[in-house]
C-alpha cells in the first residue's frame, strides 16, 4: 500500500513577510544550516509588477479623467491605502508534516521539494489572472513546503481601472461562477487535484485528514451539503424573525397612540353624555317652566273678557294683575321663550357633537381591532418561526457535536501515532549507538 500523506493549502490573505520567506532576516525557528537548501522560484519587486500589470490600464485611466483631482499618480499606494483592493495574496502549500520528514532521510525531502516545483508549473498554467512575484521552497525549517506571494489581476471593470487586484473577479474571469465562497471552494478544490495528481505520479496517496469516519468521498459530500443547507435555511429563518420583530415593534408603536386616543375619546363621549344629561333635566324644567305660563297666560285672557275696566285700572306699567294668579309681563315671558329656543339649539349641537364623537370612537375601535388582528398574526408567525428554528438547528448542533468527537479522535490518534515513531526511532538510534560502542571494544 502507497504512502499516505496529507495536503495542505493554507491563504494567508494579504498578510505576508516578503523578508521571512526571503530570510533577509534572523528567525528562531529556522536551521541556518539547511538555509543553502531553500529554492527561489520567483523574485520580483511588487511595486515594479504593479507597474508592469497596472500602468497601462492606469493611464487611460487618468486620460479621461477631466478633474486632475480625479487622477490617480501612483496606483501601488493607491491600493495599499484602500479598504476593498487586495494588494497581494500568499498561499502556503504542503504534503505531509513534520512526522513524515526526517533529516537522514534527505532525498524525501528534495523528492517533496521537486514535486513543489512540478505543481507551480501548473500553477502558473491554471491561474492566469493570478500573477506570482515571489515563490519559495523552504528546506530549513521542521518540514518543506512552498510559499506562493501573488497579485490578483481582474479585469472587466466599467467603473475605475479596467483591470484591478480583485481575487474574487480574477477567479471569476478564470472561468468559476457562483458567489465568492463557491468561487474560492471550486478553485482550491482544482489546487488539491493537481498536488494530488503529482503525488500519486511519485507513489504516494492523498490521506483525506478528518474524514476516516465516513464511508466515502461522496458521503462526506453529502453530510457537507446538508450541513450546509441548514446554515443556509437558519439564516433564511433568522433574517425573517428579525424582520417580524421589527414589524411586531412598528405595530406596537402604532396601536399604542391609537389606545391613547381612543381613551381620550371615550372620555370625551362621557363628559358630553354629562353634559346632554344636565341639559335634558334643565330643558325638562324649561319645559315644565312653559307649560305654567301658558297657563297663566290662558287664565289672564279670561280674567280680561270678565272684568276689562278693572283689570285695565289696575294695570301699572304695563303688568297685568290677577286676583290669585300669578303676574306674568309680556317681555318676561319672551325671555322664557327665547331661553327655550337658546336650550334646544344647545341640546341639539351636543347631540350632533355626541354623534359625531361615537362615529369617531366606532372608527378608532376598528382601527384598533385591525391593528391587534394583525399584531396577532405576526406574533403567530413569529413563534412558528422561533419553532423552525429551533428544529433546524437540532440536527446541525448535532453534526457540529460529531465533527468535535472526530477531531478529538483524530489528534488523540495523531498523537498515538507520533509517540510511536518518536519511540521507534529513538530505539532504532539507542541501538545503533550501541552498536557502534561494541565494534570500537572489539577492535580495541
Amino acid at each position: 500500500m502507497a504512502e499516505q500523506r496529507s495536503i495542505s493549502i493554507q491563504n494567508a490573505g494579504g498578510r505576508s513577510s516578503i523578508r521571512h520567506n526571503n530570510r533577509e532576516k534572523e528567525l528562531k525557528n529556522v536551521d541556518t544550516e539547511r538555509t543553502q537548501y531553500n529554492r527561489t522560484l520567483v523574485q520580483e519587486n511588487l511595486r515594479e509588477v504593479y507597474e508592469r500589470e497596472f500602468g497601462p490600464a492606469l493611464e487611460r485611466y487618468n486620460a479621461k479623467q477631466k478633474r486632475e483631482d480625479r487622477k490617480i499618480k501612483d496606483y501601488f499606494s493607491h491600493v495599499k491605502k484602500s479598504d476593498s483592493l487586495e494588494l497581494q495574496r500568499e498561499e502556503v502549500i504542503q504534503i505531509g508534516d513534520k512526522d513524515n520528514y526526517f533529516l537522514p532521510l534527505w532525498q524525501e525531502w528534495e523528492k517533496t521539494a521537486d514535486m513543489y516545483e512540478e505543481f507551480f508549473e501548473q500553477w502558473k498554467e491554471q491561474n492566469p489572472h493570478l500573477v506570482p512575484y515571489n515563490v519559495v521552497i523552504h528546506m530549513d525549517e521542521a518540514s518543506p513546503h512552498m510559499h506562493i506571494n501573488y497579485v490578483p489581476v481582474a479585469e472587466g471593470y466599467k467603473r475605475g481601472l479596467e483591470k484591478q487586484p480583485s481575487f474574487s473577479k480574477a477567479l471569476e474571469n478564470q472561468g468559476f461562477t457562483g458567489n465568492k465562497k463557491q468561487r474560492f471552494s471550486d478553485w482550491r478544490n482544482q489546487q488539491l487535484e493537481s498536488i494530488e495528481t503529482i503525488m500519486n505520479k511519485n507513489g504516494l496517496e492523498r490521506k483525506e485528514v478528518g474524514k476516516n469516519h465516513f464511508k466515502n468521498h461522496y458521503e462526506y459530500q453529502e453530510v457537507m451539503q446538508e450541513v450546509e443547507n441548514l446554515r443556509s435555511e437558519r439564516d433564511n429563518l433568522q433574517n425573517k424573525l428579525d424582520h417580524l420583530a421589527d414589524r411586531k415593534n412598528r405595530l406596537e408603536r402604532k396601536i399604542k397612540p391609537l389606545e391613547d386616543e381612543l381613551n381620550k375619546t371615550e372620555n370625551k363621549i362621557a363628559k358630553a353624555d354629562t353634559v346632554i344629561s344636565k341639559q335634558k333635566e334643565d330643558w325638562n324644567k324649561i319645559k315644565s317652566w312653559k307649560e305654567g305660563f301658558k297657563e297663566h297666560r290662558e287664565s289672564s285672557k279670561y280674567v280680561l273678557k270678565l272684568q276689562t275696566e278693572p283689570v285695565i285700572e289696575r294695570t301699572i306699567a304695563g303688568k297685568r294683575e290677577v286676583p290669585d294668579k300669578v303676574m306674568v309681563s309680556k317681555a318676561d315671558l319672551q325671555k322664557v321663550e327665547k331661553t327655550i329656543n337658546h336650550a334646544r339649539q344647545a341640546q341639539w349641537i351636543s347631540e350632533s357633537e355626541l354623534q359625531e364623537e361615537r362615529q369617531e370612537n366606532k372608527h378608532l375601535k376598528k382601527a384598533l381591532s385591525d391593528e391587534r388582528e394583525q399584531s396577532d398574526y405576526w406574533r403567530e408567525a413569529w413563534n412558528e418561526l422561533n419553532e423552525r428554528v429551533e428544529k433546524s438547528l437540532k440536527p446541525l448542533t448535532r453534526h457540529l457535536e460529531k465533527f468535535k468527537a472526530w477531531s478529538f479522535e483524530a489528534f488523540e490518534r495523531l498523537g498515538y501515532e507520533r509517540e510511536y515513531v518518536r519511540e521507534t526511532f529513538d530505539s532504532d538510534m539507542a541501538e545503533e549507538e550501541q552498536r557502534r560502542i561494541n565494534d570500537f571494544d572489539i577492535e580495541r
